[in-house]
Order: C-alpha cells, then sequence, then structure tokens
C-alpha cells in the first residue's frame, strides 16, 4: 500500500522526514544538506536554536593585562599612561589641564605664574600615581572602561564649568597683558567672581531638575 503525504493525503509520499519519520511528498519534502525534513521539524529546530542562543551566556569581554611598571613609564608623558590603561576620556582631560596650566603660567608673571606652574606639577606627579593605581586595579578586576564612561558623562554633565574656566583663563591671560601689576594684586577676585558663577549656575539646575 502507496503511504500518503502527512500534508497532503491525496499525494504519495516519495520519502520520509529524517527526524519524525513521517512520510512527505515531493513538495514536503525539504533537503537540508541532502536530508529530508519536514517543515515542522524545521520550525522546532531554529526554535531550539533560538533558545539556546538565548540562553547561552554572553562571552565576558576580553581584557588585555596591564602591567603597572609600564603604566607608569608611559604617564612620564601626560596622558599616556592613561591611553594604556584604556582610558581615553580620563588621557585628554589630562593632557589638557596639564598643557593649560603650563600654557598659562608661561603667558603670566608673579605670584600667578608660580600658582599655575605649582598646580601642573602637582597635577602631573598625581597623574602618574593614578595611572600606576589604576594598572593594578585593572589587574585584581576592574573595569577601567566604565570608570571611564562615568567620567564622560560627568564631564557632559559639567559642561558649564567648562566653559567658565575657559572664561577664566583668558581674562587671566588678557589682564595680565594689559595690566600685569594690577593683575598680581587683584586675581583672587576673579576667583571668587568665578567660583560665585559656578555655584549659581549649578544651583539653578538643580532647582530645574
Amino acid at each position: 500500500m502507496t503511504m500518503t503525504c502527512v500534508y497532503h493525503p491525496g499525494q504519495p509520499s516519495s520519502s520520509r522526514c529524517q527526524t519524525c519519520q513521517r512520510p512527505l511528498c515531493r513538495a514536503c519534502d525539504h533537503r537540508i544538506r541532502g536530508v529530508s525534513c519536514c517543515q515542522d521539524c524545521i520550525v522546532e529546530g531554529v526554535r531550539l536554536l533560538q533558545n539556546r542562543s538565548l540562553s547561552a551566556p554572553a562571552n565576558p569581554p576580553v581584557r588585555r593585562p596591564r602591567h603597572p611598571f609600564l603604566a607608569l613609564i608611559f604617564s612620564l608623558f601626560p596622558g599616556l599612561g592613561a591611553v594604556y590603561n584604556g582610558q581615553n576620556v580620563k588621557a585628554l582631560l589630562i593632557f589638557t589641564l596639564i598643557a593649560g596650566l603650563e600654557a598659562l603660567a608661561n603667558q603670566l608673571t608673579g605670584s600667578l605664574e608660580a600658582l599655575f606652574t605649582r598646580s601642573g606639577i602637582a597635577l602631573y606627579l598625581y597623574s602618574i600615581f593614578d595611572t600606576y593605581r589604576s594598572a593594578v586595579r585593572a589587574g585584581q578586576g576592574s573595569d577601567l572602561s566604565k570608570e571611564d564612561e562615568e567620567l564622560r558623562n560627568l564631564l557632559r554633565r559639567k559642561t558649564h564649568l567648562a566653559g567658565i574656566i575657559l572664561i577664566l583663563a583668558g581674562s587671566l591671560v588678557i589682564l595680565g597683558t594689559l595690566w600685569p601689576a594690577a593683575l598680581n594684586r587683584f586675581w583672587p577676585i576673579l576667583l571668587i567672581i568665578a567660583g560665585f558663577v559656578g555655584w549659581r549656575r549649578g544651583h539653578l539646575n538643580i532647582r530645574d531638575k
């Protein structure tokens, strides 16, 4: 007795599904790498693969090991040690701040020159220590990329402070060029004004939220 297709009872079967062994006609005989399969088994196979891919744990990102000694050597150039640690945002911030303080020290005289020179040296030394410490923490399992992303988000929220700092720096250079003697005497007033503007801006942002 000739068997008929499980999907088309009026059609004679020409093969069987290799998974469920049900008879199939030529139209229902779906070949996968030469193996006969019915449509139900194909759908079930796809469903199982999808469930397996969803339930399988994601492969953790491969972290390149950081060597604290190499990080320390690279950090002798401002920002390069942070790049070695994979913290590009911190590297850009360190380089910009140190270069900016050095530029201001070269443009100013007297007490302001000493202030910015010492601030640049202090920041440079701290960046070396921070780079070494970050490399050690990376070796202990800390994710430095997440910390760098948090720093990026913080800078985005504090863009008004960057504007205040740039205005203050430009004002100091202009006043130092035109009236150096007066600037060396009254520059703390500019810091007070800049601090008040920054505090007021932050207070208004908190109220808006």
